[in-house]
């Protein structure tokens, strides 16, 4: 005999009445993009009842960001991870976007300050990571690449 493991191991019937009726607006007003009960309870089973006030920014997180291949909530699970839900506001405009390794990021991050650097000029972006700017940003790896962030 086997027995089948629920999706969410809570239940809209286990919520806090304030809870349900929170979610139950925000779905009846649209206030979220294709937001259903099935991601109300994967944040609540990620984050907990308790950090259900953050549920609006989370998802306005992963609307707000982009990924190559998808993985705009995998990134703002990272960022919550790293930096905890309760600032979840913050992620969507700290995000630089997704690398293969933090020398590309560096790449790009000189090319955008707009400071002509000579092309025989031969950089350790490393370096310069370890350096400067790892100090200003923040990277999480992620499937053979990074997430780079600003740090906060």
């Amino acid at each position: 005999m086997t027995t089948s493991t629920p999706l969410h191991p809570v239940t809209k019937e286990t919520l806090k009445p304030a809870t349900v009726e929170h979610i139950e607006e925000i779905i009846d007003n649209s206030l979220i993009n294709d937001f259903g009960w099935d991601d109300a309870l994967d944040f609540i089973d990620k984050y907990g009842e308790d950090k259900i006030e953050y549920i609006e920014d989370y998802w306005q997180a992963i609307d707000d960001i982009f990924t190559t291949g998808g993985s705009e909530q995998e990134a703002v699970d990272l960022w919550c991870e790293n930096n905890y839900v309760e600032n979840v506001e913050n992620c969507a405009e700290a995000y630089y976007g997704y690398y293969e390794e933090v020398a590309d990021f560096v790449q790009e991050y000189l090319d955008s300050t707009g400071d002509e650097i000579p092309s025989w000029v031969c950089i350790d972006y490393e370096a310069t990571w370890n350096s400067g700017l790892g100090y200003d940003f923040e990277e999480i790896e992620f499937n053979h690449g990074v997430h780079i962030w600003r740090a906060w």
